[in-house]
């Protein structure tokens, strides 16, 4: 009965606390690269490599770097959540790439109480490719083009969408501000209507300074979301301490969301690969979320 609740909450309402549920496809607003979800989910100021094209895409235009980043997500009630993404120069353009899947397996089926009458699965899928570019000196713009597919049941539907970021770096030394809009599109019909996409709008600002007396770096981060289909707004905060280039301490706050408002992880560098561990306690006795990233920088 829980799994067969937490597909409804996943379809219709509020799946995992989030605003975005409440249009849809929320799968789209799990997140990707630990690091971003420890520091409040601020990946639109916060996304580095290829997490930037899930948040941002004009962050791309500030990696030099290729790298190759897996995502694995553990949710409520054995729901998960898997990403893989890398980012690479095509040409003088820097791109990237993702492909998401999220399942819910063994939904029960139930017309009353007692034993289930049928069990069957959820599937949802997301690709996607981004292009960010320096339009003039410190600014940047990016899109994302995304395909959407949705499985339930026996019915399934497909679409498109597009993201839209801009980002200014070092409006004054060390600080950052960047925006987006995600989730521009639609969907084919899911049996009888359209499931809408969780569109929104993020906007962030980032500090970033060095403590040499402790042999740390530090950066501060604050945003503002908001879904184009609900009248509420969510204030995000997050930070992060790296000792060392090597061991990372980060935590965040978000409020407006029912059942989740704290985030906290960590991270630690060895040569050229990045572990990083993301912890979501949620609220109503929910369980927590448990993410870990694994990246290589070429």
């Amino acid at each position: 009965m829980k799994k067969f609740t937490l597909a409804f909450l996943l379809i219709s309402a509020s799946v995992f606390g989030q605003t975005g549920g409440k249009t849809g496809l929320s799968f789209l607003e799990l997140g990707f690269g630990a690091r971003n979800m420890a520091m409040g989910d601020l990946g639109v100021i916060t996304g580095t490599g290829a997490s930037a094209q899930i948040y941002n895409p004009a962050l791309l235009a500030l990696n030099s770097n290729p790298q190759i980043l897996f995502n694995h997500q553990t949710l409520l009630f054995d729901v998960s959540n898997q990403i893989i993404g890398a980012n690479f120069s095509l040409g003088n353009i820097p791109v990237s790439a993702a492909v998401q899947t999220t399942s819910i397996d063994d939904i029960e089926v139930r017309l009353n109480p007692g034993d289930p009458i049928a069990k069957f699965n959820a599937h949802y899928f997301m690709a996607n490719v981004s292009a960010g570019y320096e339009l003039f000196a410190n600014f940047s713009a990016g899109i994302s083009i995304k395909y959407v597919y949705e499985e339930l049941f026996t019915d399934n539907a497909n679409g498109m969408g597009i993201d839209l970021g801009v980002l200014y770096k070092d409006l004054f030394k060390g600080f950052n501000v960047g925006a987006s809009y995600r989730h521009i599109g639609s969907m084919n019909n899911l049996r009888y209507e359209a499931t809408p996409l969780p569109e929104n709008l993020r906007i962030g600002a980032s500090y970033n300074f060095s403590l040499e007396s402790i042999y740390s770096d530090i950066q501060l981060a604050c945003g503002y979301l908001k879904y184009s289909a609900v009248n509420e707004s969510h204030f995000q905060l997050g930070g992060e301490l790296t000792i060392k280039n090597t061991l990372s301490l980060r935590a965040g706050y978000i409020t407006g969301f029912d059942a989740k408002d704290i985030t906290a992880g960590a991270g630690i560098k060895w040569g050229s690969f990045n572990f990083d561990y993301a912890f979501i306690p949620y609220k109503y006795d929910l369980g927590n979320s448990h993410t870990i990233s694994v990246s290589y920088n070429f």
